[in-house]
């Protein structure tokens, strides 16, 4: 995990990544997120998606019986595919709002989102299925 800073006080670069109240609180929430999930400790699927080709921008970590799913975009409204889930029902949640989203499987793998910036979706077995 790393950052790209400067205090308030540093003016050089202008214009540069200062440090003010409002980004050092969204940074707690990244690094509470990087504690609580410890995402890098999964294993990287970068074989289900195309960073070249595939829209928005897809990443996916297994960890614990789970798919992490992080999408990327200056703005997007439409489908995401939600590659690699095993057998059964995933509820599926964005860990950045805590707010559900939906369930998928791995035939009924579309979801409709709408973000700015960043979707991270946790898709976690739903006992029973």
């Amino acid at each position: 995990m790393s950052t790209k800073f400067t205090w308030p006080q540093d003016t050089t670069p202008a214009n540069g990544f200062f440090l003010t109240a409002q980004r050092e609180a969204e940074w707690r929430r990244w690094i509470a997120l990087y504690r609580e999930k410890k995402l890098p400790e999964g294993r990287y699927r970068g074989e289900l998606y195309d960073i070249g080709f595939d829209k928005p921008e897809a990443h996916v970590i297994e960890k614990d019986g789970r798919c992490y799913f992080a999408f990327y975009a200056d703005r997007w409204d439409g489908p995401v595919d939600l590659r690699g889930l095993g057998l059964g029902r995933y509820r599926v949640t964005d860990i950045w709002t805590g707010r559900t989203i939906g369930s998928a499987s791995a035939t009924a793998n579309q979801l409709s989102v709408s973000f700015e910036r960043f979707l991270l979706l946790e898709a976690a077995p739903i006992d029973g299925t």
